[in-house]
């Protein structure tokens, strides 16, 4: 079930990151992400890729594991839920991604890309 987008401006308005913000300003950063439904079990990003989304968790669960080096067994390093996000390494140029992240449950996801969120910051800093 689609989560209505006043439900979306009540999560993201939790989070550290938009606090002190007003209700429009959130909308507005809204317009700049896209809504993502993903299966439990599914890929979000893995270890390795190229750095190019962030993300917030409106709906659901995700795990986060990282595999060492040399190693084909993966270490389970926590979980994320609703209104925690991840893929800040979209902040730091020409970093690829440090952990794999999967879905631990369905979820709901906002996703930012890195073009978007230079235009973002551009209009709201």
């Amino acid at each position: 079930m689609p989560i209505q987008r006043s439900e979306q401006i009540v999560i993201l308005k939790r989070s550290h990151l938009f606090r002190g913000m007003d209700e429009i300003k959130i909308a507005e950063a809204l317009d700049y992400m896209e809504v993502v439904e993903l299966q439990s079990g599914a890929s979000v990003f893995e270890q390795g890729d190229d750095a190019e989304t962030f993300y917030f968790i409106l709906q659901g669960r995700c795990k986060i594991s990282r595999y060492p080096e040399n190693s084909r067994q993966a270490i389970t390093l926590g979980t994320l839920e609703e209104g925690d996000y991840f893929g800040q390494e979209v902040l730091a140029e020409e970093w690829s991604r440090q952990v794999t992240v999967t879905t631990a449950s369905d979820v709901v996801l906002l996703r930012l890309t890195v073009p978007s969120f230079t235009a973002l910051l551009n209009v709201q800093p």
